[in-house]
């Protein structure tokens, strides 16, 4: 069974102190949502994938809400990317 297959979910909680990839095949991709640093005024630095310039980027998260294209590293955005088979050619070279 390929992982397009499969409905898998791991949970993702917008918060300061953990970024974890989240998908599922009903769902909007994570690494499609736009960036969101939401409305509070704390400032963390993420990453998020800028589905239209194909780029890995990094932005000042607040601290709550968002969505779940925000990771704490570059790393954890590239673990996520490499989840989607069909986005595959997406990842940062």
């Amino acid at each position: 069974m390929s992982l397009v297959q499969r409905s898998w979910k791991i949970v993702l909680a917008a918060s300061p102190f953990f970024s974890i990839c989240l998908w599922n095949s009903s769902d909007l991709a994570t690494c499609e949502q736009p960036r969101d640093r939401g409305p509070c005024t704390e400032s963390f630095p993420r990453f998020y994938y800028d589905a239209h310039s194909k780029n890995c980027s990094a932005f000042d998260f607040g601290s709550c809400n968002g969505n779940r294209n925000n990771f704490m590293t570059i790393e954890d955005l590239e673990w996520c990317l490499m989840f989607l088979p069909e986005k595959a050619d997406r990842l940062p070279s």
